[in-house]
């Protein structure tokens, strides 16, 4: 389930049975179980074509039971992708059975959300970061309540491009954190923010921004209070937070 909410919308952690960014091992195993061109099952000569009519991919016999999923694996995996038929936008589940013995397909390929799970210093601690349903979103989220040692941190796998990087977060109205945050991108300093100036309560979910990255690989993002550093820290209360996300810039 892909929401589509802003920015910062992206798909759930419980998503996904196939998915645009990681069809390549389904690829291999269908290559495997006999499903992709090998002779001993009907096939259908599949061209994938660019919007320009540059060609990206065969022609090359491809086995029925091949699901779009695993044909989209077979040529430039990394890169989210949509294939068409036509004006028609296939779905990953869909095979070639129905298919003609020769088919033209276009590629658009898209740049989407990346998203990744959070974890922290007392998090799904009951008594000081416990998680919490949330219901605008459909799923738990982690709730800042009274935790002195503030420290969060998300990894995010992100394929080249320009991305705006950071936490999905909201803030509610007893928000009190009375130190700045400190945001660290792959272990280095951005910047440091006040929350209670940072965020407003009216926009809802939004991105606390960490910084950007264009790479492509592995990013790693954190924030925590700037009292970590300090012999004592006070308790902060009133945040929510759900992500680590990325959005194509």
């Amino acid at each position: 389930l892909k929401r589509e909410i802003a920015f910062w919308s992206s798909p759930r952690r419980s998503r996904a049975s196939r998915s645009d960014a990681g069809p390549a091992m389904d690829a291999a195993a269908a290559r495997d179980e006999g499903a992709v061109g090998n002779g001993e099952v009907d096939e259908v000569l599949v061209t994938v074509n660019m919007m320009s009519g540059a060609v990206v991919f065969g022609p090359e016999p491809i086995g029925r039971t091949c699901t779009v999923a695993e044909l989209k694996g077979l040529f430039e995996a990394e890169r989210p992708k949509r294939l068409l038929l036509g004006e028609t936008i296939l779905n990953n589940d869909d095979t070639l059975e129905s298919w003609p013995r020769e088919v033209d397909l276009s590629v658009v390929f898209v740049r989407e959300d990346v998203t990744g799970d959070v974890g922290g210093a007392w998090f799904g601690n009951a008594a000081y970061v416990p998680r919490m349903a949330n219901e605008e979103l459909g799923c738990e989220v982690f709730h800042v309540h009274g935790v002195c040692w503030f420290h969060v941190w998300g990894k995010l796998q992100l394929p080249p491009g320009a991305f705006k990087v950071g936490f999905r977060v909201k803030r509610l109205p007893d928000l009190h954190f009375r130190v700045p945050i400190v945001l660290l991108l792959n272990g280095e300093e951005t910047r440091r923010v006040k929350l209670e100036d940072e965020l407003d309560a009216e926009r809802g979910w939004e991105l606390l921004e960490v910084g950007t990255f264009q790479a492509g690989g592995e990013v790693n993002i954190e924030m925590k209070g700037a009292d970590c550093s300090e012999g004592g820290q006070g308790g902060k209360n009133g945040l929510l937070i759900d992500l680590a996300i990325a959005t194509p810039i």
